[in-house]
């Protein structure tokens, strides 16, 4: 089974914006949620989250990885990044999860953004597959479960035809 999971985000001011990702999606924060959905919190095993914080750099990991067979089911995408010229670009994560798509039609996007003025449907349309939009932060604990019930759910239904 193959629990890697990639989260791109450049927000070195914000660093605790992956953080916060990680504590979401880490093996103790599961006891919190019913993930199986039976009244049981526990997963039978943990997500491994890898972690990049430039989005040229991570597409360049991507696509080496990709291309030497190493498989990646699921990608978390911040929406916010800075271009090539260290200019922010208020949709770069729209530009690297077309890319992502190019390269891995099967790999699911997860884009997240604190941006509240976006149409999260046109933006799944436009990278399309299986792509996947939530505005963050999340302001309830049923929030972030819904983000992590479907983190869990992606990666397994990739697993499922893997």
């Amino acid at each position: 089974m193959n629990n890697r999971i990639l989260i791109v985000d450049d927000d070195h001011e914000h660093a605790d914006n992956l953080a916060y990702f990680f504590r979401l999606l880490d093996e103790e924060r599961g006891e919190k949620f019913d993930i199986l959905g039976r009244g049981q919190p526990r997963r039978p095993c943990r997500l491994v989250p890898y972690r990049q914080d430039c989005p040229v750099k991570f597409l360049k990991f991507f696509e080496a990885a990709h291309f030497s067979g190493r498989r990646y089911p699921l990608c978390i995408v911040d929406m916010i990044m800075k271009d090539e010229s260290g200019l922010l670009d208020q949709l770069r994560g729209v530009t690297v999860s077309r890319r992502v798509r190019e390269i891995d039609p099967e790999i699911h996007i997860v884009i997240a953004t604190i941006k509240p003025d976006l149409d999260g449907e046109a933006i799944c349309r436009e990278v399309g597959g299986s792509t996947h939009f939530f505005q963050t932060p999340f302001f309830s604990p049923e929030q972030e479960e819904a983000f992590v019930l479907k983190v869990h759910e992606l990666v397994d239904e990739w697993n499922g035809r893997h």
